[in-house]
């Protein structure tokens, strides 16, 4: 497991900028500017601030085994998905929620855990049923489309708005629903 972990570390060393979201990239970017402005050295800097890519890796290795695919065209397929269903918006939503009791942490984290397997699982169907294809988020999509631009809109409102509990627990199951299969 470690050797196949340093494996794909260094793959995914070499194409992570080029498959990775601008904003992401521009996020790493000013946390690298940030610790040069502070003194640190500018290769330790970039070094440090580019660890937080890495996070993906073990649930992209996941994915890639499960699809049969190519750890590349894994993460390009993870980042896809995760910009169209604006996965990060929700993520990051997570820590502006309030919680005030055992329940409602519970509920938190059941909503990131159904946030988190819906999307390997739009992830896994997009490269097993199109992943030779030129985009398999798009194929995907065209397979079922009405119900997934539907559920797609719903979700993106839900995630224009002030974050809440009952938001994200929505948006959770309306990301399971598009992951469910096809008919």
């Amino acid at each position: 497991t470690v050797r196949k972990l340093k494996t794909a570390v260094k793959s995914f060393k070499g194409f992570s900028r080029s498959v990775m979201p601008a904003d992401f990239a521009s996020h790493i970017e000013a946390d690298a500017a940030s610790m040069i402005d502070a003194g640190v050295p500018d290769d330790l800097a970039r070094a440090i601030a580019e660890l937080q890519a890495f996070i993906v890796v073990p649930e992209v290795m996941a994915i890639a085994h499960r699809a049969g695919a190519a750890l590349q065209r894994a993460t390009e397929t993870y980042y896809k998905v995760s910009n169209i269903f604006r996965i990060g918006r929700l993520l990051a939503s997570l820590q502006k929620i309030p919680t005030s009791d055992h329940y409602d942490n519970l509920a938190l984290l059941r909503s990131l855990d159904l946030i988190l397997s819906a999307r390997r699982n739009i992830v896994v169907q997009a490269l097993t049923a199109h992943g030779d294809g030129r985009d398999p988020v798009a194929s995907w999509q065209a397979k079922d489309a009405v119900r997934i631009n539907r559920l797609g809109s719903d979700l993106i409102a839900l995630t224009d708005g002030e974050p809440s509990l009952s938001r994200l627990t929505v948006a959770a199951s309306l990301l399971t629903d598009i992951a469910a299969a096809h008919p």
